[in-house]
C-alpha cells in the first residue's frame, strides 16, 4: 500500500507508481490550457481544412454561394478540441496514514468522492501524483484521465 517504485534511472521512461487508499478531500476543478498530444487526429483535422479551403475557393471562383466550404473547414475547427481542461486536486490517505497529493488534469471517466477507497497509477513528480488511471474500489469504477473532451 502507500507508493511504489523507485527513482527512474537516467535514459529510461518515467516509472508508474500505485496509490492505495482513502480519499479524504476532493478540490473544486479549475481550468488549464491543455497539453500538447500528438494522440488527436491531426491526420483528419488537416485533411478538414484542407478539403474545405479548396472547397471555399472553388465556389468564390465560380460565384456560388460558399456554404459547403466554410461548413467543412468549421467542421474542422470544432473537431481540433478544446484548448482547456479541467485540473483538480485530492488527497489521498494511505494505510500508514499519511496523507498524498493527487492531481488530475483532463476528463475524468468515473468518479471520485470523499470517502472513497481507491488505487490510483500516475507520474510522481515534487511529492504530487500525477493521475494517469485509477479505480475507485468502493463503487467498482474505472478511473482513467482524458485530455480531449472527445472519445475517439
Amino acid at each position: 500500500m502507500g507508493m511504489y517504485g523507485a527513482a527512474t534511472p537516467a535514459g529510461q521512461a518515467p516509472q508508474e507508481y500505485q496509490l492505495n487508499g482513502t480519499v479524504t478531500h476532493v478540490d473544486q476543478a479549475g481550468h488549464e490550457p491543455a497539453d500538447w498530444s500528438w494522440h488527436r487526429p491531426r491526420i483528419v483535422l488537416l485533411f478538414l481544412w484542407v478539403v474545405g479551403i479548396y472547397l471555399f475557393v472553388k465556389e468564390i471562383l465560380n460565384s456560388r454561394s460558399s456554404s459547403s466550404g466554410l461548413s467543412f473547414f468549421l467542421f474542422g475547427y470544432w473537431l481540433r478540441g478544446k484548448k482547456e481542461v479541467p485540473v483538480q486536486y485530492f488527497r489521498v490517505r494511505d494505510h500508514l496514514e499519511r496523507e498524498h497529493l493527487v492531481r488530475r488534469k483532463g476528463y475524468l471517466d468515473g468518479h471520485v468522492m470523499p470517502g472513497d477507497n481507491v488505487e490510483l497509477w500516475g507520474r510522481l513528480r515534487d511529492g504530487i501524483l500525477y493521475l494517469s488511471r485509477g479505480t475507485n474500489l468502493t463503487t467498482g469504477a474505472s478511473l482513467t484521465v482524458r485530455q480531449s473532451c472527445f472519445r475517439l
